[in-house]
């Protein structure tokens, strides 16, 4: 599981332990992004105490950055990965993150997270409050959990960007732009969370989104029950009532079900044969491929290629 791992890089695990654990106190460059940072909880609807973008190591730069907050912070806190790893302690476990990975701290939170240096690391952040945020943020499906895998967050950057020139700009009006980013940063977050396939509502049991993130990072590999069943640290029996109760669907037509909808994306977006996509799916037959594609979607892996092109070239006349 490449989200939650048991034991970190021992470099990185011994800067955890020798994290600040008392007064809050940021270190390192962590220091010069919160010098900027208003922390406090506003009273308006919302409030945008400050968001940005940060690029941590790459040209020699090896030492890791750290963000200690044993007191946590008065606001809201988002912080997005796009490069490298970031390594997070959460009440006592070590999740480890990476691109489409998001950390998420609620007010008075403790915040301790590192970045690895190694190599060159990118993350974006927001900190925001407001009389409107939890609601907001229920709306969201963040009332529990602060590690979630998010995916493909490149429209949740775009906007982000937008956000950034709304409150740096201030112009006429911004204020009405900055509460449409907001909510649609928010909106994009919820899309990509992981949600039970009959009630439709949020997971948040920790035990089957370590599965989830899994199956969602790595849908190409044939892992066994077994395998998920460890993750979560329980019997086979156990895991797949859990895992039904919890998701809505058995483990096995869940993944299958990633599986279709990459196979989708990839015959909308690439030129690769059907046989190839097949097995960068995780099948490894062709035919039984294009029947379980024809089975979820009712057309064939071809047929979906030529619908999806023929629409395109509709939408563009």
């Amino acid at each position: 599981n490449r989200l939650l791992i048991k034991t970190a890089e021992q470099t990185t695990t011994e800067v955890m332990q020798k994290m600040p654990r008392s007064k809050s106190t940021p270190v390192n460059r962590a220091q010069i992004h919160d010098m900027h940072a208003c922390d406090y909880a506003s009273s308006d609807y919302l409030c945008i105490n400050s968001c940005g973008s940060q690029v941590h190591g790459g040209a020699g730069d090896n030492s890791p950055d750290i963000v200690s907050r044993p007191e946590g912070r008065l606001d809201y806190h988002m912080l997005f990965v796009t490069l490298g790893y970031c390594v997070a302690d959460i009440g006592g476990e070590i999740y480890k993150l990476s691109r489409g990975d998001m950390l998420f701290y609620r007010p008075n939170e403790p915040q301790y997270y590192v970045f690895e240096n190694k190599s060159k690391c990118n993350s974006f952040w927001i900190h925001f409050s407001g009389t409107g945020v939890p609601d907001m943020i229920a709306k969201a499906g963040l009332s529990n959990g602060n590690v979630f895998h998010l995916g493909d967050i490149s429209a949740i950057e775009t906007t982000h960007i937008k956000l950034i020139v709304e409150t740096q700009a201030k112009q006429r009006g911004y204020e009405q732009f900055v509460l449409s980013y907001m909510q649609l940063i928010l909106a994009l977050v919820y899309r990509a969370l992981p949600v039970n396939e009959q009630s439709n509502e949020v997971i948040t049991d920790e035990r089957m989104a370590k599965v989830l993130n899994v199956i969602e990072r790595l849908y190409y590999q044939n892992f066994d029950i077994d395998y998920y069943a460890g993750i979560c640290g329980i019997g086979r029996d156990r895991f797949m009532h859990l895992f039904k109760d919890t998701v809505g669907v058995p483990p096995n037509r869940y993944v299958i079900g990633v599986r279709i909808k990459n196979a989708k994306r990839m015959l909308s977006s690439t030129g690769m044969p059907v046989g190839e996509i097949a097995e960068r799916c995780g099948f490894t037959d062709p035919l039984y491929f294009s029947r379980t594609f024809r089975k979820y979607t009712g057309v064939s892996p071809s047929d979906y290629r030529r619908i999806f092109e023929s629409a395109n070239a509709r939408g563009s006349t």
